[in-house]
């Protein structure tokens, strides 16, 4: 029988696990946690508890397969060498982890500033800096933030820090004051309901920083066989669903922009150099002439 190892569990180890063992193919899982949900478990913000669940029932379902072997909290390099799987005869050996690393931003040295975040550590921060046994980084959300990138996990960082913005000024007027009910609201509506007016708080918010257009940020899938039509639509959607979280969230986007560099003042990181784009034939083009400084 063929069988494979897979290094990590969550979504990407057990989809390739689900695909193999309909196969007939005998699949080990190893995982460094206690349980394979990897990003599911701390990379999404903390109001995501529904999606977590259906998640992780999904993942428990693929582990008790007959023909799946999960072995936890099993680090390679660690607890297990490379040469240790090397001298079993697996049909693959498939690496399923590294989520948790970011990539990193174009240019590194935005790393030596202490108002810079990854995604990774400001996500798994919101979800834990209320608890009395968090020992991770501290953050500090202020007014004017850029979020560069595109997709579901950048609007969710837009979210966070535009709720944390609000927490800030409303928590000690609001009795029982909740970021999570909040978000499931949407900010203005949350407010309504205690009377406060969003522009009364006098914040500018957070800016959605993507080098191509809203329509090729990758909201919504589009088959690689669909039609101009059904593109069409597709690219129209994105368009709608962005524009429904940012009148619930109320931050902004700017499309088409491309960082070129750091703008720095008295050593102190104050915003990026960039330049606009314009798309030709689905690629970023940068415009003569449209340098600026967010």
């Amino acid at each position: 029988m063929k069988a494979v190892l897979i290094i990590g569990g969550a979504v990407s180890g057990s989809t390739a696990a689900q695909k193999l063992t309909a196969e007939g193919v005998r699949c080990v899982i190893i995982d460094q946690n206690h349980m394979p949900y990897g990003k599911i478990e701390d990379g999404l913000p903390r109001w995501h508890d529904k999606q977590r669940t259906k998640e992780y029932l999904k993942i428990d379902d693929i582990m008790s397969h007959e023909l799946v072997d999960f072995v936890p909290l099993t680090r390679l390099g660690k607890d297990l060498h490379f040469k240790d799987i090397y001298e079993i005869d697996w049909s693959c050996i498939y690496f399923a982890n590294g989520a948790w690393k970011d990539r990193s931003f174009p240019f590194t040295e935005i790393e030596n500033f202490s108002n810079f975040y990854y995604q990774n550590p400001f996500v798994y921060w919101f979800n834990h800096y209320h608890e009395s046994s968090y020992k991770g980084i501290s953050v500090d959300v202020k007014d004017n933030a850029l979020v560069v990138g595109g997709g579901l996990a950048s609007i969710d960082v837009c979210k966070i820090i535009q709720l944390e913005l609000v927490k800030q000024k409303v928590e000690s007027k609001i009795e029982g004051f909740d970021i999570v009910t909040m978000e499931h609201k949407g900010i203005s509506k949350y407010l309504e309901m205690h009377d406060i007016d969003y522009d009364s708080l006098d914040i500018n918010g957070a800016t959605l920083v993507y080098r191509r257009d809203v329509e090729n940020m990758p909201l919504t899938t589009i088959p690689d066989n669909s039609d101009s039509d059904m593109v069409a639509k597709r690219k129209l959607a994105r368009r709608k669903v962005l524009k429904n979280t940012q009148d619930k969230f109320l931050f902004r986007v700017a499309e088409c922009t491309q960082p070129t560099g750091l703008h720095i003042v008295d050593d102190n990181l104050e915003g990026l150099k960039i330049i606009k784009n314009e798309i030709v034939d689905g690629r970023p083009v940068a415009i003569e002439g449209s340098e600026d400084i967010l």
